[in-house]
């Protein structure tokens, strides 16, 4: 027998774990194994930064989630990305891990919308 996470805040700090998946433990494996393989599989999209032509990859949920944001700013993918990757330029005078930063960016709107912010949070940044 193996302590659990302390991550699983559905267990008692030092529970033992059994081998038998509890309610919550059940519907969290439904949740995340269960989604759609087609969610997670890589995308090559082809666009340019800085008049460079570039292939970015990443998962088709965060490329789902750049459409949205693009959209809410009236912009395509492509000119969010570009825009986004010369306003870290501006600001860290480099872009290490572009492909990182693209999905943080993505959870950051997540966490926006979550918190009923998103809207305020693109238009001020716009402004």
């Amino acid at each position: 027998m193996e302590l659990l996470p302390k991550k699983w805040a559905a267990f008692p700090e030092g529970a033992l774990y059994s081998g038998k998946k509890t309610e919550v433990e059940e519907a969290m494996c439904h949740i995340f194994a269960g989604q759609d393989p087609d969610s997670y599989a890589y995308q090559t999209r082809s666009l340019r930064l800085n008049g460079q032509s570039t292939s970015i990859r990443l998962e088709e949920t965060f490329w789902s989630l750049l459409e949205e944001i693009a959209a809410s700013q009236d912009m395509t993918v492509p000119k969010f990305v570009s825009t986004l990757h010369d306003e870290v330029l501006e600001i860290h005078g480099e872009v290490r891990n572009f492909t990182s930063l693209l999905r943080c960016a993505c959870t950051v709107y997540l966490d926006k919308v979550k918190d009923g912010t998103a809207a305020d949070s693109m238009d001020s940044a716009a402004a």
